[in-house]
């Protein structure tokens, strides 16, 4: 549509407005965006694609003109895990003509974190169909919707890898999303091999995730090695590779180790993350080494790692527990005493493991 002529009689330009009078007045009306979250997505009883498309189509021709609406409403379905809708409303945007981006892609593949893993191959089948590029989002999404199918996940890394500027994605993601598969750590192990033999170049991310696999194999003095070789790589976030290596040494239930790595990164001034303390603490209570669980936990609610206080009436809970075990267990006992206290601290420690594990880490 051309512009407005600027001699149209009517009412002037507004400030900042090239276009002024009565025409310039009708263009911004017709390109005036209909207002956000009226589409009753929500109230669906159905998500079928006729039922999606009588509620989309007095909003298409808008979308048209303004994408980031249709993105606000994929959003908001993401957020609400409606991976089944999201799915129907990329439909129907193909189908009327309005291409979804990459990132109505990537909303609607994070709403089917919920949904059967078909779902999230399905739009990467859409995706490649229109010639959208998908970028880094999309490769972590993807592979995280998979992630119960291990042998999928390895799918998406062939696939991703060979798409340009998304190698080290592809690596990052493949080694991240495993851990949910922790006894598939052999594959682990040979990708970071092949990732080392090629010319990809690691970054902090992948530096932790390779000290947190071998942790994971038994191999807790490699991931101590991997560490030294990561400092010296001048990371940008060189607290992860330390975080990860709290998690190996948690893995491996080796307490000594894991406070000589909270040190260096005290000495360091490195973040220690909420999981990182939670793994220092477990490490802690499974070496019978209460009072230092007791510190971490205490450290942890000092250290303002619980903005919403959430974590803190579990660390208090804790505490109440440890505490008197671990009085005991500074004090003399009996010969005879010993079964009794071995199978009460075994009791507390497996207490502690449940209702930290149980915790979700934001």
């Amino acid at each position: 549509m051309a512009p407005p002529r600027r001699d149209v009689t009517g009412r002037g330009p507004r400030p900042g407005d090239p276009w002024g009078g009565r025409a310039g007045t009708q263009l911004r009306r017709q390109r005036l965006p209909v207002k956000q979250g009226n589409t009753g997505l929500l109230e669906l009883r159905s998500v079928k694609y006729r039922n999606v498309e009588r509620a989309l189509r007095p909003v298409l021709q808008d979308w048209k003109w303004n994408p980031d609406l249709a993105t606000f409403e994929l959003r908001t379905l993401a957020n609400n895990a409606l991976g089944k809708l999201a799915f129907q409303v990329c439909q129907v945007m193909r189908k009327n003509e309005v291409t979804p981006l990459t990132a109505h892609f990537n909303f609607a593949l994070n709403a089917c974190r919920q949904d059967v893993w078909p779902l999230s191959l399905e739009i990467l089948s859409d995706m490649a169909q229109d010639q959208v590029s998908p970028d880094e989002l999309t490769v972590k999404e993807a592979m995280q919707n998979c992630c119960q199918r291990w042998r999928n996940t390895l799918f998406l890394f062939t696939y991703f890898r060979q798409m340009p500027g998304l190698e080290l994605a592809s690596f990052r993601n493949v080694l991240g999303t495993l851990l949910e598969k922790p006894m598939r750590w052999k594959e682990a192990l040979t990708l970071w091999e092949e990732m080392t033999e090629s010319d990809v170049t690691p970054d902090a991310t992948c530096w932790a995730q390779i000290i947190k696999w071998h942790g994971i194999s038994g191999t807790w003095e490699e991931s101590l090695r991997l560490l030294k070789l990561a400092e010296q790589a001048n990371l940008d976030r060189p607290e992860l590779p330390f975080n990860g290596a709290l998690f190996a040494m948690g893995r491996a239930r080796q307490w000594q180790a894991s406070l000589h790595i909270h040190a260096r990164m005290k000495s360091q001034e490195l973040e220690i993350a909420q999981h990182g303390y939670r793994d220092v603490v477990m490490t802690c209570a499974t070496g019978d080494r209460w009072q230092l669980a007791i510190r971490f936990l205490s450290e942890m609610v000092e250290e303002d790692l619980d903005p919403d206080r959430s974590f803190s009436s579990l660390v208090r809970e804790i505490a109440r527990v440890l505490e008197p075990v671990a009085g005991r267990a500074e004090a003399p006992q009996e010969p005879d005493s010993e079964t009794k206290k071995s199978a009460e601290q075994r009791g507390v420690q497996s207490w502690v493991h449940r209702r930290l594990s149980a915790f979700t880490v934001k």
